[in-house]
């Protein structure tokens, strides 16, 4: 009885004297219900990544970041330093040390942005960013709608990049006979544009329940913003002497080497053809699989920058986080292409997830180069929740190759198109 009573005296005495470590407690929930004395502040909720151990306070554009003050709850028991609701200068990361009878535990770090994504407010995806005139203008498909059913597209214009104005009615409206593409009953997807001899020709895929599947039709107007009228067709049905799995996502390009025009399209499967010079149907017989995209799902898009053709396209399914864009170059536009790695990928310790569809701008008179693409709908957002963001893109001035593209939180700067750089 002595010695039991000796055994579980001595454990006791062990287990007050000994140090507990961070493995032996649930470190978890010590810190958590971050937010700032003036929640106002933010723009969206604090971004809490517990593996990484690490918080950023989203704030609005010109919000001083040096003068904030975190708040937080503490399991009972444990204590901080800094205190909550210390003003701290979070334009650089801070240490917070969680601490329990003087001995740390868990450190976190702090920090904060000043959060101009996205570039657009609302739900939107899929947007094809470009230049006419002094002007930029993004087509998006409007997004927020269960299996991405929606029927209408709008146009955004903005003269620095930074501040966005959208047509006040959409220019179209895929809902048979009561909008105005006629074939078109809804999933009003991935629209682009081109202009030539002074008429803009938007292409943009839709549902054609003619024929129970997504096909690709052209409408045509005076300017950038319409107004727009609709072929009374479809121009792609996807019966062609070669076919994607889905007739969407369609991309414009005109050879700055040739001047010929060019469209993109497809799901599962990436094609091309020359367009006619009506510019509302395809040179047939120049009909062509694109070859050397590994891993290509959907979302093409092509510039050129010396010496190299440009092509960015998505793979996986948008409603993934893991969603990406994968990145290709050639010396010619036929091909072949060679694939080059991924070019846009999620960050997930910053919420920034299911990143893809993107397009490329280059500011005219310039070699400043920009990405639009979509992600998740910060926070809680889903592939039917998306969110259009521009982020910097940098070339390689040694061989031409694009950099992998940080998609942010911060977005981009205020940069108008310079005088005399006027675009097409």
């Amino acid at each position: 009885m002595l010695r039991t009573l000796l055994t579980a005296f001595s454990l006791m005495l062990w287990t007050c004297l000994t140090p507990i470590t961070c493995a032996q407690i649930d470190i978890a929930g010590l810190v958590q219900n971050f937010t700032l004395s003036d929640p106002a502040l933010l723009k969206v909720p604090p971004i809490v990544d517990n593996e990484t151990q690490t918080v950023i306070f989203p704030v609005y554009p010109g919000t001083s970041l040096s003068a904030l003050a975190p708040v937080y709850s503490l399991t009972t028991g444990y204590t901080a330093s800094p205190h909550s609701g210390t003003t701290l200068d979070l334009s650089r990361p801070i240490d917070l040390c969680i601490l329990y009878d003087g001995t740390e535990y868990q450190t976190w770090t702090l920090s904060a942005v000043n959060m101009r994504s996205p570039a657009l407010p609302g739900l939107y995806a899929d947007p094809n960013i470009v230049v006419f005139g002094d002007t930029y203008y993004i087509y998006s498909t409007t997004d927020g709608f269960p299996g991405w059913g929606g029927n209408t597209l709008y146009v955004w214009s903005s003269r620095n990049l930074v501040d966005w104005t959208r047509t006040v009615d959409p220019v179209l409206t895929l809902n048979g006979t009561s909008g105005n593409v006629p074939w078109a009953d809804g999933n009003a997807w991935a629209p682009t544009i081109h202009k030539r001899n002074g008429t803009y020709f938007l292409y943009f895929s839709g549902n054609n329940p003619t024929y129970d599947r997504k096909t690709i039709g052209v409408a045509t107007g005076p300017s950038p913003t319409g107004p727009f009228t609709a072929q009374s067709t479809a121009m792609i049905l996807n019966n062609e002497a070669l076919n994607a799995s889905q007739a969407i996502d369609p991309a414009a390009f005109v050879d700055p080497m040739t001047g010929t025009y060019y469209l993109f399209w497809g799901n599962g499967k990436p094609l091309m053809a020359e367009l006619a010079d009506d510019m509302t149907s395809l040179k047939q017989d120049t009909l062509a699989n694109v070859v050397g995209l590994t891993n290509f799902t959907e979302a093409s898009f092509v510039v050129y920058r010396k010496p190299y053709y440009h092509y960015s396209f998505s793979n996986g399914n948008t409603n993934d986080a893991s969603y990406y864009a994968g990145y290709a170059t050639a010396t010619d536009v036929h091909g072949p292409w060679t694939y080059r790695g991924r070019v846009l990928e999620e960050r997930s310790a910053k919420d920034i997830l299911g990143t893809g569809s993107t397009s490329t701008v280059n500011v005219p008179g310039t070699d400043d180069w920009f990405m639009a693409y979509h992600r998740f709908q910060i926070p809680s957002g889903n592939g039917t929740d998306r969110e259009v963001c521009i982020d910097r893109i940098i070339f390689d001035q040694s061989d031409g190759l694009m950099w992998p593209v940080t998609p942010t939180l911060v977005g981009v700067a205020a940069e108008s198109v310079p005088d005399g750089g006027h675009g097409w």
